[in-house]
C-alpha cells in the first residue's frame, strides 16, 4: 500500500543522538529542498530507501542484490518518491515539508497505520553506493516508529485518506 508520510518540516529539531546527548537539527527550506533532490536521486541511481521498524543503522539505500536480501522481518517497505508539500506549525504559519511515499508491503502492518503506528523517523547519513558514488547528509530510511525523533510531523492519514492520496500519486 502507498501512503504518503510527512518526513520532516522546516524549524528546529531537538532530538536525543544514538549516544544519548541532546542535538537540534536546523531543518532550512534549503535542506528540505537537498533531501527531496537527494532522495530523488537516490531513487533515479537504482537505490532503495528502506522503511524499517523502528531505526536499525543496518537500514541503508541497497542495490538490488542487497534489496533482495533485506526483505525479511525489520523492513516494511521503501520509500518510493518525494515531494514538498506545506503544513501547518505550532503558530499556523505554513512552511516547507519533505513528504515520502511509503510503500508498505505488509497488508497487516499497514492497517496498523495511523492506529498503533503514528510516525515516521528518517535517518540522515553519509554513505558510499556500490558504484563508488559518495551520499552526503542524506535520508538513508524512514523508519516506522511510536517514537519519532523529529517529533513535530503529521501523524499518518487514516486508511481512506490514504488511499485516496496514493490514488493521486500514481
Amino acid at each position: 500500500m502507498l501512503v504518503k508520510k510527512e518526513i520532516i518540516r522546516t524549524g528546529k529539531h531537538t532530538y536525543l543522538d544514538e549516544a544519548g546527548q541532546p542535538k537540534v537539527l536546523d531543518a532550512t527550506p534549503e535542506m528540505i529542498r537537498y533531501w527531496h533532490d537527494q532522495g530523488k536521486a537516490m531513487l533515479t541511481a537504482g537505490l532503495s530507501i528502506p522503511i524499517p521498524l523502528e531505526h536499525n543503522a543496518a537500514a541503508k539505500p541497497m542495490t538490488s542484490t542487497e534489496k533482495a536480501a533485506n526483505r525479511l522481518l525489520n523492513n516494511a517497505g521503501f520509500v518510493s518518491d518525494f515531494e514538498i508539500g506545506k503544513v501547518k506549525d505550532e503558530k499556523g504559519q505554513e512552511t516547507d515539508a519533505l513528504f515520502g511515499m511509503h510503500d508498505i508491503h505488509d497488508p497487516n502492518l499497514a492497517k496498523k497505520l495511523p492506529h498503533t503506528i503514528k510516525w515516521v523517523s528518517p535517518w540522515i547519513s553519509s554513505f558510499v553506493d556500490g558504484a563508488g558514488r559518495a551520499w552526503n547528509g542524506v535520508i538513508t530510511h524512514s523508519a516506522l516508529t511510536t517514537r519519532p525523533r523529529i517529533s513535530s510531523q503529521l501523524p499518518f492519514p487514516d486508511m481512506g485518506a490514504a488511499l485516496s492520496l496514493a490514488a493521486k500519486a500514481k
